[in-house]
């Protein structure tokens, strides 16, 4: 597996990534439409995009969000795997290597919100040395489990 930026060529195969996330179920902060709106954020100075690429696949993307005046000491990031490649650690190789990319940046922290019945992102997070910092109770209900998720705020120093 290799680890890598994302390039502006990529655009089309993550927004196709997405289109199969959301299509699964799979509640991840990305929303786009078009390759226009990918190839924009992708060129966003802002934005820190990564790729975790298996003989030319992307098999998952990484995604942190600098804030801005005042707030660009951090990242607000996000991290998606697809489903045929989960259950490899994908998802904790392609985060570790864009921390340690990022933070030659002057970023400083971290942020990532995980459901609480996100057990896999939350474990993959915990792994990495992130900490909770708090939570947004019954952020929203889950009809399959009939009950409410929080919503779980956590932090990394980088």
């Amino acid at each position: 597996m290799i680890y890598e930026k994302a390039k502006i060529e990529d655009a089309k195969a993550l927004l196709e990534l997405f289109k199969a996330l959301n299509k699964e179920g799979a509640k991840v902060s990305f929303d786009f439409n078009t390759d226009e709106e990918m190839e924009k954020w992708l060129q966003d100075d802002r934005c820190y995009w990564y790729v975790a690429r298996e003989r030319g696949t992307i098999a998952g993307v990484f995604r942190g969000v600098r804030g801005k005046k005042g707030r660009e000491h951090g990242i607000i990031m996000t991290a998606a795997v697809v489903k045929a490649y989960r259950g490899k650690n994908i998802a904790e190789g392609l985060t570790a290597h864009a921390l340690n990319d990022i933070r030659n940046d002057n970023i400083k922290i971290a942020y990532a919100y995980v459901y609480s019945n996100n057990r896999a992102s939350l474990n993959t997070l915990l792994n990495l040395g992130f900490h909770m910092a708090g939570s947004v109770p019954m952020h929203h209900y889950d009809d399959e489990k009939q009950a409410y998720v929080d919503d779980l705020i956590l932090y990394k120093k980088i």
